[in-house]
């Protein structure tokens, strides 16, 4: 991942998002873009093509501005100068085009209005949009959270094979913070067969990506949500990891698509990777 993405409103969360994907770039030693969509407001009707050209411009060096400030005032510094990128444009069409264009591989944001619980509150709207749209892996930092470091990341699997590949690419980022990777699968009733089950999978793992040091776990409980907001709670997680193209698991905590519908328990960022249609 050489490449992240950070959508700035100039917010603290924003802030805390920034913080988080500057160390993330150290550890990885990637390039950060920092990705500022803004508004002119026009009240004059017949105000000049001309005029509207050099306000649109002022209001893009303000912003470039503001984002060189934002990232000058945190104290930590990224593995090498960012890029600063303000448009005009709304920020989903803008955001599209910059991740064809600059091949981003991750995207860094914050997000506010989650609930206490995995069924509360949905994410805001952008952050909702970026999650189901993004074709990159997105990580969701809650309102209010300073994410320094990581140290505990659960990985929730369906055994799709997808997941393989995402482990691999999540271990680089586990390891550059020395974190440890559990990967889980919930299920009502523990049988020989679900046993038998994430065994598979575990060999599979660790026949196809050479991966040493991730744990796999089968939880059980009879309300999978709230298993595994249990789960989460007791092992002091710093990272919930999903695939948005699941939809047992999902279905299972909310009944509807995860990118849609997918809530996060209070003080825990969430990592989505994405489907890749084969």
């Amino acid at each position: 991942m050489k490449t992240i993405l950070v959508p700035v409103d100039f917010s603290k969360t924003a802030e805390n998002a920034l913080i988080f994907a500057i160390n993330l770039s150290q550890k990885l030693q990637a390039h950060i873009i920092l990705f500022h969509s803004f508004h002119t407001y026009h009240t004059n009707a017949y105000v000049s093509a001309k005029a509207l050209e050099k306000e649109s411009l002022t209001a893009k060096l303000h912003a470039d501005q503001k984002l060189k400030e934002l990232y000058d005032n945190i104290s930590v510094s990224a593995f090498s100068p960012p890029e600063y990128i303000s448009s005009k444009n709304e920020l989903r069409e803008e955001l599209l085009q910059l991740l064809a264009e600059r091949s981003v591989e991750l995207i860094v944001m914050g997000t506010q209005g989650l609930g206490n619980k995995l069924e509360g509150r949905l994410f805001g709207t952008n952050t909702s949009w970026v999650v189901e749209k993004a074709t990159c892996p997105v990580i969701v930092i809650p309102e209010n959270l300073q994410l320094e470091t990581l140290e505990e990341i659960v990985y929730a699997s369906d055994y799709m094979p997808d997941d393989i590949v995402n482990l691999e690419n999540l271990s680089k980022i586990a390891q550059s913070f020395q974190a440890n990777i559990t990967v889980i699968h919930v299920i009502k009733k523990e049988s020989t067969a679900a046993v038998n089950a994430l065994k598979s999978f575990e060999q599979q793992v660790k026949v196809r990506t050479q991966l040493s040091g991730i744990n796999f776990r089968l939880l059980t409980g009879n309300n999978v949500e709230n298993r595994l907001e249990q789960y989460l709670e007791e092992n002091k997680v710093n990272l919930l990891v999903m695939s948005a193209h699941y939809r047992s698991l999902p279905d299972k905590l909310f009944g509807k698509s995860l990118t849609k519908s997918m809530t996060l328990y209070a003080g825990i960022p969430l990592m989505i990777f994405h489907h890749k249609l084969h």
